[in-house]
């Protein structure tokens, strides 16, 4: 699913893992500075494919 952009929705990580959209992000636009931090987008990377949002629910496609 293309989206318009994406969102981190920060209040649903639980910040205890590595997040699984870091590795299911094909243009390398997710980070995460360790295991215990929000994950954040770099939006020069980000081409909205969609692919974070089926990896974990933290991200989701956001009406523009």
């Amino acid at each position: 699913m293309k989206c318009n952009k994406v969102e981190v929705r920060e209040y649903l990580c639980p910040k205890n893992h590595p997040c699984p959209s870091v590795r299911s992000c094909p243009y390398g636009a997710i980070v995460q500075d360790n295991p215990y931090s929000v994950p954040y987008i770099l939006e020069e990377k980000c081409k909205h494919c969609g692919l974070c949002t089926r990896a974990c629910p933290v991200f989701q496609c956001a009406v523009a």
